[in-house]
């Protein structure tokens, strides 16, 4: 049975999204963002006194947009891909960037979608504390319990929704804990492909965090290739993030797999599926599952 005063508090937040009066700090999971109109001519980065510029590439960084992990569908079940660009060259609190040099490649970042979706819930609790939502804190533990607790509670409360903007798409998601985000995961990598390979039409290279930490040198020489620019620092040694694969049963990371298949675009599919867990993957041998080991389920009692 559901927490009713739990089921309430997260109703509020839910309502609170909706109202554009209300400071939307929760539903775009980096602070208060202001929706301001006003474009700058200046480039998206800083230039450090004791720097020159590269003659090459300079390379930022963007969430784009479409991945808030606690908000109403409306705000991104129907995010495309010019609003996609739109919100990848925007800047918060200072508008929108118009960059006197065009994006001329991008790099495209992939995580695991369990690992992504639970640090982004504990990215959540850590705002919720914030806005001092006690009885939120209590019941939203920063572990498994907690997480499950807010999938669960979610679920029932988009059940409605769900069905009335994905219709017969919904039986694919409804065995799915906390498909809201597993959705939001799928749509802002294709939105990504497409922004890149269609819209912009420009070189990317695609990144794997888990490759990190298996060789970290490797990745990194393959990026300053792709920026083509030199390696002149020492770094230091790479902290591998921690790997939430436990917080769900095997068939349900299979659910999950086969929800992102089911959305994925062709080019999306072709990278996720080496998130497949290997024992599916053993038991679909010449199919199209790609060859990838997974590194096996790990529950973090810290959260």
């Amino acid at each position: 049975p559901l927490n009713v005063n739990t089921d309430v508090g997260l109703q509020s937040l839910y309502e609170a999204d909706q109202d554009k009066n209300v400071d939307p700090h929760l539903a775009h999971g980096k602070g208060k963002r202001h929706r301001s109109k006003k474009s700058h001519q200046r480039p998206p980065y800083i230039l450090h006194g004791n720097m020159s510029l590269p003659s090459t590439y300079i390379l930022t960084k963007t969430h784009c947009t479409g991945y808030c992990t606690l908000c109403h569908p409306r705000r991104w079940h129907k995010v495309n891909v010019t609003s996609f660009i739109n919100e990848c060259r925007s800047s918060r609190g200072r508008g929108y960037y118009h960059p006197t040099t065009p994006i001329k490649k991008a790099i495209h970042l992939y995580r695991h979608p369990v690992d992504n979706i639970v640090s982004n819930y504990h990215l959540l609790i850590k705002q919720v504390r914030q806005r001092n939502r006690t009885k939120l804190v209590k019941s939203f533990t920063n572990d498994k319990k907690g997480f499950r607790t807010f999938c669960k509670l979610e679920d029932a409360l988009l059940h409605k929704k769900d069905e009335k903007i994905f219709g017969k798409y919904s039986s694919v998601m409804q065995d799915v804990p906390c498909r809201a985000m597993f959705l939001k995961w799928v749509q802002w990598h294709n939105n990504a492909v497409q922004t890149t390979d269609d819209a912009l039409r420009i070189p990317s290279l695609t990144v794997f965090y888990e490759d990190y930490a298996n060789d970290f040198q490797a990745i990194k020489s393959t990026i300053f290739d792709f920026l083509e620019l030199k390696d002149v620092h020492n770094t230091t040694e790479f902290q591998r993030g921690k790997t939430y694969r436990g917080y769900f049963s095997r068939d349900e990371r299979k659910q999950i797999m086969d929800l992102i298949q089911h959305f994925a675009i062709d080019e999306v599919w072709k990278e996720a599926r080496r998130y497949v867990d290997k024992v599916d993957r053993e038991n679909n041998q010449g199919s199209n599952i790609g060859k990838y080991v997974d590194e096996g389920a790990v529950t973090n009692s810290d959260g």
